[in-house]
């Protein structure tokens, strides 16, 4: 089951992305919101599995490399970023191309 942000929270989060009209939120639309405003961020989830969704919600419109992944998050959390998609790598879920771009395997 998707995450849920639930209004009043929104304003904070979503960083100018129309949020009135948003009641509540999963992180799949937070993440499609995200690509069609480029210049705001989203906070960097606090759990493990909500980091891991994230990403992966991430990874599911375009390959990125490590840090245009962080730069979507406010402060940039480069190194927590890293350690999730080392591990995802690792469980086989994504993997590193020639260029260094992150992408979702495909199954």
């Amino acid at each position: 089951m998707a995450e849920q942000l639930q209004a009043p929270d929104l304003p904070q989060r979503l960083n100018g992305l129309g949020t009135n009209v948003f009641q509540t939120c999963s992180w799949q639309v937070l993440t499609e919101q995200m690509a069609e405003h480029p210049g705001a961020t989203t906070p960097w989830p606090k759990t493990l599995q909500a980091q891991i969704r994230s990403v992966r919600d991430q990874l599911s419109t375009t390959p990125m490399d490590t840090q245009t992944l962080a730069s979507h998050y406010k402060r940039k959390p480069e190194k927590s970023v890293t350690q999730v998609l080392e591990a995802l790598t690792e469980l086989g879920m994504v993997r590193q191309d020639d260029t260094g771009q992150y992408r979702l395997r495909e199954t």
